[in-house]
């Protein structure tokens, strides 16, 4: 084992020993229906941002990915464990525990967010080029020109923590395939047709989504077609992924409460809806357009580290 697996190891080991002795103590102050103190609150979220950076040095669950992944019951799951374990749990009407706007502001002091900063300016740039590669090619679009913007946008940048893809699987095989493999003539129908502004916004979404169009291509969902919005005009737009509706969902869980996420109907409605919390959470928290999915991934990701290292120690037996 090299010097760098053991320290890492015993880095890890050591956020874990500190993160159960806190969590040993919100479940005793749980018990006995005793506020948790939120200097202790603090300290569990920090921990948990810390070691849920070790999972991104692995092939952990990619949650860039197209956010497919609709296991609601894990996402209830999540959250009951979370209100649990993290304050007061007397009121049956009682919100999520972890403050959001605590959680955000730690993301954005944290080491990770520094290093993502770090790669962001040539994210910028690599985004606003793939923008232009669809804007100046318009009407006669080929898979080359696909190609070199799912690099440009998809590089994994030797500057971040976790080197694996930007978007993981969504822009490699199969999601792409098809669209690669289609006649340029299809390519640029399909891409005519979402920028066609003669046609509601919201049904060009759900025509190009659905099966039964012609313009349909396999592959290509709500996840690619938000991500191309966002190219060509990202103060307009924002990149719609499961895991980013569900992270906007925690942060404004009253406005939200009832708005269901990624479906099969109204998905031109739901990206609307989405668009508007999203671009409201950029605005509030004081962030940039590029900095959302980034943002809103380390919420999920915190959150289910946070239910996940509550399960391994046991916590759930105590509820």
């Amino acid at each position: 084992m090299k010097k760098n697996d053991e320290s890492e190891i015993s880095e890890k080991k050591a956020i874990e020993a500190q993160l159960k002795v806190i969590e040993k103590s919100i479940l005793e102050l749980n018990k006995k229906k005793v506020k948790i103190p939120d200097d202790l609150r603090r300290m569990k979220i920090e921990l948990t941002l810390k070691l849920s950076k070790f999972d991104d040095a692995k092939d952990a669950v990619n949650l860039l990915a197209s956010g497919i992944d609709s296991n609601r019951q894990k996402s209830k799951k999540i959250t009951s464990q979370i209100e649990k374990s993290s304050n007061n749990t007397n009121s049956k009407n009682s919100k999520s525990k972890i403050d959001p706007d605590e959680l955000i502001s730690i993301i954005l002091s944290s080491e990770d967010y520094q290093y993502f900063k770090e790669v962001s300016f040539k994210k910028q740039r690599n985004e606003a080029k793939a923008g232009e590669i669809l804007s100046e090619n318009a009407g006669k679009l080929t898979s080359m020109h696909l190609k070199e913007i799912f690099k440009l946008v998809d590089e994994p940048y030797t500057s971040k923590i976790d080197k694996r893809r930007w978007f993981g699987s969504l822009l490699n095989a199969p999601n792409t395939k098809y669209i690669l493999n289609e006649e340029p003539e299809k390519i640029n129908a399909w891409f005519n047709y979402l920028f066609n502004e003669k046609v509601l916004f919201e049904n060009r979404i759900d025509n190009l989504c659905s099966s039964k169009s012609e313009l349909c291509i396999a592959g290509i969902k709500q996840g690619f077609i938000t991500l191309v919005l966002y190219l060509i005009d990202s103060s307009k737009f924002s990149i719609w992924f499961k895991n980013q509706h569900d992270s906007l969902k925690y942060v404004y869980p009253d406005e939200m409460k009832n708005f269901d996420d990624i479906i099969k109907k109204n998905i031109g409605r739901n990206y609307t809806k989405f668009n508007s919390y999203a671009k409201r959470f950029i605005r509030q928290y004081n962030i940039k357009d590029i900095e959302l999915d980034w943002v809103l991934t380390k919420v999920d990701k915190i959150l289910k580290a946070d239910a996940e290292a509550s399960e391994k120690r046991g916590e759930h037996n105590g509820n």
